[in-house]
């Protein structure tokens, strides 16, 4: 990725496949959202991430930049949340670095003192925008790491009935079992068969 400086960006990508929601509908998509599903709940592809890193000990909120708050859960259904002290201010550092308010990545978590950040791009549809490779040049000012950066090329795929509904026949488990295993990374810095959550929280 060639950012504004003209630096040369090698930021880490992984492609992922998430299964769709099929239950009832969900009132507020922003305006068109994929919905998609984990553990038989409904989530935008930024909260399907947040809940994976959260699997793993990490802290994390969904930097919402079209409401303008941070999330842990679906709008309407749970309410904005504040950012610890010292994770605002640092997000206020890059901001100010940046020179502008957008551009921040979609998913911002923390362990500890360990940063990461992850940026969601649905297959075909998003890139990288200018305000993003600045924020990237600026994080890197504050002391962030290519290694604490993820892109995540995702899509939408069709999941079998009971990846919605739970149900707990042993067909229904074999379909879970293969709906999990496509939901790993087909892609990762060239290194093949490595699973998504390793990407995410080395």
């Amino acid at each position: 990725m060639d950012l504004p400086s003209g630096r040369t960006a090698h930021v880490p990508k992984c492609v992922i496949q998430f299964p769709r929601w099929r239950g009832e509908d969900v009132k507020n998509t922003y305006g068109g959202k994929a919905i998609l599903v984990l553990r038989n709940k409904p989530l935008f592809a930024e909260l399907m991430v947040l809940r994976l890193l959260e699997r793993k000990g990490w802290h994390g909120v969904w930097v919402d930049t079209y409401g303008g708050e941070c999330r842990t859960g679906m709008p309407g259904v749970a309410e904005p949340v504040k950012l610890p002290e010292r994770e605002e201010d640092f997000l206020k550092k890059i901001r100010g670095k940046a020179g502008c308010r957008g551009g921040c990545f979609d998913v911002f978590a923390w362990r500890g003192r360990k940063y990461r950040f992850v940026e969601l791009k649905r297959h075909g549809k998003d890139q990288i925008r200018l305000s993003q490779k600045r924020w990237i040049e600026a994080a890197c000012r504050c002391g962030i790491k290519m290694s604490d950066l993820l892109i995540v090329e995702w899509d939408a795929t069709e999941p079998p009935t009971s990846a919605c509904f739970g149900q707990t026949s042993r067909v229904s488990q074999r379909r879970r079992d293969l709906g999990h295993r496509r939901m790993q990374v087909t892609s990762y810095n060239h290194h093949r068969s490595a699973s998504f959550l390793r990407a995410l929280v080395v």
